[in-house]
């Protein structure tokens, strides 16, 4: 299977020349790379520049929008079967590309999600074992910038939505991928695997950094949207109310500082399923 690689950047070129390191050391063959550059000094044609003798890297522009960069990357690929997204501070781990598209190919999948690891070792909470993907455990076990998909079934499903993730110019501003997947799994052949041996190695940045109400409520409006466009009231609730449980055990804890968090993020998920951003003493009505 022909396997291209699509990275959507502002032009960060010190991630993306690691990140071309890592592409050129696996031992499976990458046919197509596609830069998404979104700045507007188009900072990445230097990255370009210095690895196209080493791989078939290409660049092409893309106004603001992670969705919509994703899209424009992977409509540009020429004769791919397989797309890895990734972000441009992440590097492929020793064996990534051979696993994945085996996996995929072997087991007639629509894609599978890897494991994203920090430079320091830390992994996300994800399973330690393989898993087949379902509309529940998709939301804990799968992450964008760990994606290999199958081309012909994220076009067959439309690609990612754009009104959702950072830079769509609308509220919704996460869930991109797990929407995206979503709607994958409920296409016929669209069989989802995760694979924690496919190790994507993320670096590290602020991550200690607490997270704040404001932080927290701006996902949880993604998360929301995303509950509305895929799931009806009763699969829904648990979900959307999660946050309210957990602040409220908090608050009992006397840990005030978590449950504003957490009642911020319940609050943002309401958002995103009624549809409506309230911004200061109005509201916007976005539609449902």
């Amino acid at each position: 299977m022909r396997l291209g690689v699509v990275i959507a950047t502002l032009g960060h070129s010190d991630g993306l020349d690691r990140l071309m390191s890592s592409i050129a050391e696996q031992n499976y063959p990458v046919s197509d790379v596609i830069i998404v550059d979104q700045s507007p000094e188009l900072r990445s044609s230097a990255v370009v520049e210095r690895w196209s003798g080493v791989l078939p890297v290409r660049m092409v522009t893309c106004p603001p929008g992670l969705s919509r960069s994703r899209n424009a990357g992977i409509a540009a690929l020429e004769r791919c079967d397989v797309v890895a997204v990734t972000d441009d501070d992440c590097e492929f781990t020793t064996g990534a590309f051979l696993t994945a598209v085996g996996a995929i190919e072997s087991g007639g999948l629509a894609g599978i999600s890897g494991c994203l690891e920090s430079d320091l070792g830390v992994r996300t909470k994800f399973s330690v074992s393989p898993l087949v993907l379902n509309a529940d455990n998709v939301w804990r076990n799968a992450i964008e910038a760990a994606l290999f998909l199958r081309v012909s079934v994220f076009f067959a499903v439309g690609g990612f939505d754009e009104s959702l993730g950072l830079g769509s110019g609308t509220p919704w501003r996460s869930g991109e991928g797990t929407d995206l997947l979503l709607r994958m799994l409920r296409f016929d052949g669209g069989d989802l695997e995760y694979l924690p041996s496919v190790v994507i190695r993320e670096r590290s940045h602020s991550s200690t950094t607490p997270r704040n109400a404001w932080k927290a409520r701006s996902y949880g409006r993604g998360t929301g949207r995303v509950l509305r466009k895929n799931y009806i009231w009763s699969k829904a609730a648990p979900r959307l109310m999660g946050p309210l449980a957990r602040g409220t055990g908090e608050l009992l804890r006397g840990r005030f500082g978590a449950s504003l968090v957490s009642f911020a993020e319940f609050l943002g998920r309401v958002e995103g399923w009624l549809g409506i951003a309230i911004k200061g003493h109005g509201m916007s009505h976005i539609g449902t």
